[in-house]
């Protein structure tokens, strides 16, 4: 007995040493797989306990051949891959804006059950009063550019539609040489331990062999699993779709240069100008020209333009500083808030000025730039301001001396009158009161 025990032992070292992952020769595998007995443990082996002698290792069904193509166990789309030799998994990633989001989450539903495939993943979620739409569907990989055509013909608008494929040809052929290889190390481990279970009835061997048997069979059904997943991804392709309303237009309103003109449309900015109908133009649009854009911005990035103004310019000296602005040459001169100014501003210097002019006659700058600055001390400037404030003060006392004469008069009157009337009405009447009227001459008392 001990003679045989060794090169029975020695047999399962070579077997042990077979399991390590290298690739194995599709030759090597088929002759392995031809050796091998026809009770080979299957998907679901139900090995046995150990059992006293005359019981049996019981081994599941036995599984297809998986050398041979033609007896593949990937199915579908992994056995019509196989024929060229290539595994390929599809992928889409989609962005539409429709007019129902509901409506097409419930189309792209039905599509994906049409084509033989089924629903993945949905979601359907409202945030500030936008609703979108999420749904992953998997359809067979021969309908996969048909699925996408017909999606893309629910949409208003295709945003993004990114489609990508892995090619795993080369992990699917080492996982199939990996699975032949551990099934046929799993078939000689079985035929090892018929042989012991006849010849030694050894108990300790017999648990050593069923060991090794059962992380064979753990290896197995992990390669197996993988493939499976492979396949799967092979066989369905899997598209996500996300799904959203359009948005409303945005009104935009911009100031630039203008780039290039070409009918009624230019560059501003590097952003596209449209003239809608009936859109208010002030000016002359041309290259170089400052323009003022007001319109609506639309979904593909462009802007149509409902009022176009082109600036204009001014330049004089500046006469004063006020809160609201500048006086140029009696025109008052706007200061947006963060505009540039290119110089010091000062009363007395000479400045150019690049706006656009309001309704009230106002000029609301786009540009400041002070060409001459103010001098230090200007006698004649010194004296023509000087004139200008005391014409303004004159000015101010002829206004106030008006307004006095032409309203404080009127009223003074109506409001005194009816005390000047009781003033008088008493005076009369004390006059004639009796005691106080003044004493007669001495003559006409003695007539009395």
């Amino acid at each position: 007995m001990r003679r045989w025990l060794a090169p029975a032992w020695l047999l399962a070292m070579v077997v042990v040493a077979s399991c390590a992952p290298r690739a194995m020769a599709p030759r090597e595998a088929a002759s392995s797989l031809q050796e091998a007995p026809a009770f080979v443990a299957g998907d679901s082996p139900a090995y046995g306990a150990l059992a006293p002698e005359g019981d049996t290792f019981a081994a599941g069904p036995a599984p297809d051949a998986v050398g041979a193509p033609e007896q593949s166990r990937v199915g579908g789309q992994a056995a019509a891959a196989q024929s060229s030799a290539r595994y390929v998994i599809s992928q889409a990633q989609m962005t539409l804006l429709v007019e129902d989001v509901e409506f097409a989450l419930i189309q792209i539903e039905d599509l994906a059950l049409t084509l033989g495939g089924f629903i993945s993943n949905s979601q359907l979620s409202r945030s500030e009063g936008q609703v979108y739409g999420l749904i992953s569907i998997r359809v067979p990989a021969d309908g996969f550019k048909e699925a996408r055509r017909r999606i893309r013909n629910m949409s208003l608008e295709v945003v993004a539609d990114d489609v990508s494929g892995q090619d795993v040809t080369e992990e699917f052929t080492d996982l199939q040489s990996n699975l032949r290889n551990l099934q046929a190390t799993e078939a000689e481990l079985l035929q090892l331990l018929t042989t012991i279970r006849e010849r030694t009835q050894s108990a300790a061997e017999v648990l050593t062999i069923f060991n090794e048997l059962k992380d064979i069979r753990a290896q197995i059904e992990q390669v197996q699993g993988r493939i499976n997943y492979l396949d799967n991804l092979v066989t369905y392709a899997t598209l996500t779709v996300q799904v959203m309303l359009p948005q409303a237009p945005e009104k935009v309103l911009f100031t630039g240069e203008v780039e290039s003109v070409e009918g009624e449309t230019f560059v501003v900015n590097e952003i596209t100008v449209v003239l809608a109908a009936g859109a208010e133009v002030i000016g002359e649009i041309e290259e170089g020209a400052l323009v003022e854009v007001k319109g609506m911005r639309q979904r593909d990035g462009t802007v149509s333009a409902s009022r176009v103004q082109v600036a204009e310019s001014l330049s004089g000296e500046v006469e004063s500083i006020e809160n609201r602005g500048l006086i140029i040459n009696g025109v008052t001169v706007l200061l947006p808030p963060g505009i540039a100014i290119e110089g010091m501003l000062e009363v007395g210097a000479q400045v150019e000025v690049l706006g656009f002019y309001e309704e009230d006659g106002s000029l609301r700058a786009a540009r400041v730039e002070v060409t001459e600055p103010a001098p230090s001390w200007d006698p004649g400037r010194t004296l023509r301001q000087a004139l200008e404030r005391l014409g303004v003060t004159a000015r101010g006392v002829a206004n106030g001396a008006i307004w006095v004469f032409a309203f404080g008069l009127p009223v003074g009157l109506m409001v005194g009158a009816p005390f000047l009337a009781a003033f008088a009405v008493w005076r009369l009447v004390r006059r004639r009161r009796p005691g106080s009227v003044a004493a007669a001459p001495a003559g006409d008392q003695a007539a009395g």
